[in-house]
């Protein structure tokens, strides 16, 4: 008894680079974006970026505004994630203002556990997107799509 079977050519081998996702409409989706993160929170710092680095995204990480400026002089980042409330009174709004006059005009997201009126107003008045924490995974990955969509980068 025996059986044939044709050998199959053996697959190609994976690039080092990711190959950007495309999503409708021709826009590339979050893999192979640049996101800087900037959290006074390292445990919440490292849990996020573990995730949008699940996602493909290359992560710069930063505890302060000082930080974040160093991390942005080395390179652009395509998105730009901001805990709300940092330490020594300065807020994510008040940082995404400071680094928008320096690096542009970068599709910035708030994320808070502050669900007050004030933080929700700040956000609002300067224009940027807010997001509760805990975070949602999907939530927050359909957010991002949002405003990539929107900002057309």
């Amino acid at each position: 008894f025996s059986v044939g079977v044709a050998r199959a050519a053996a697959p190609p081998s994976p690039s080092s680079q990711p190959a950007p996702v495309v999503a409708q409409g021709g826009a590339r989706g979050l893999a192979g974006r640049r996101v800087l993160l900037v959290d006074n929170d390292a445990d919440a710092l490292a849990a996020l970026a573990r995730l949008l680095e699940g996602w493909g995204c290359a992560v710069a990480t930063a505890a302060d505004g000082a930080q974040a400026a160093a991390v942005l002089e080395r390179g652009q980042a395509e998105l730009w994630l901001f805990d709300y409330h940092l330490d020594d009174g300065d807020t994510g709004v008040a940082l995404a203002g400071r680094l928008r006059p320096r690096f542009g005009a970068v599709p910035c997201l708030i994320l808070s556990a502050d669900a007050g009126e004030a933080t929700r107003r700040a956000v609002q008045e300067a224009d940027l997107g807010l997001l509760s924490k805990p975070v949602r995974p999907l939530a927050l990955k359909s957010v991002l799509d949002r405003m990539l969509a929107a900002s057309r980068i």
